[in-house]
């Protein structure tokens, strides 16, 4: 029969023992939301993105940015703010890490975008409010705080556009 000495042992382990098991946390489950700052990619030009990780690989996402059309002499140059709503999975579960991604922009002045090209890039709005995008990725995301992703997007326009960018970002 055990000793209450054993209890006692076995006790005290468990609660030296257990604190240290949550130190091998993944820093996408030790801080689970992220601001990011987007250069290109999603974006166009520049924006913000706020995205939050549920399990050590999937995450979901959304974000603002305005940008710009290009336009021809004497046009007004329309603008029009883009919402991106996203998915992500990170291909390990350690960071960093090989990821793919895919999502929807809301193009809010779509009647006034359509057939411009964004300022920087190649990309011609079509009539339609949404932009699907599928992309791959390379995420590093560190424990204090630090996050840094670059991707390859493709962005179904007027026709298939490939752009890249990338994002600067703290997670909390």
């Amino acid at each position: 029969m055990p000793t209450p000495r054993i209890f006692t042992a076995a006790a005290l382990s468990c609660g030296i023992l257990v604190p240290f098991c949550s130190l091998h946390a993944s820093p996408r489950e030790q801080h689970p939301n992220t601001v990011r700052i987007e250069v290109l990619g999603r974006s166009l030009v520049y924006g913000l993105q706020y995205e939050r990780s549920w399990t050590r690989r999937w995450s979901t996402g959304a974000g603002f940015a305005h940008v710009d059309a290009g336009a021809e002499s004497g046009e007004n140059r329309p603008s029009t703010a883009l919402i991106p709503v996203y998915i992500h999975y990170a291909l390990r579960e350690e960071s960093p890490c090989w990821s793919v991604t895919g999502g929807l922009t809301w193009v809010s002045n779509a009647a006034a975008m359509s057939g411009k090209t964004a300022i920087l890039g190649s990309l011609r709005f079509p009539s339609t409010p949404l932009l699907p995008h599928l992309g791959v990725g390379y995420s590093i995301r560190q424990g204090n705080g630090f996050a840094f992703r670059w991707e390859g997007l493709l962005t179904r326009g007027d026709s298939p556009t490939f752009s890249t960018g990338f994002s600067l970002g703290y997670a909390f």
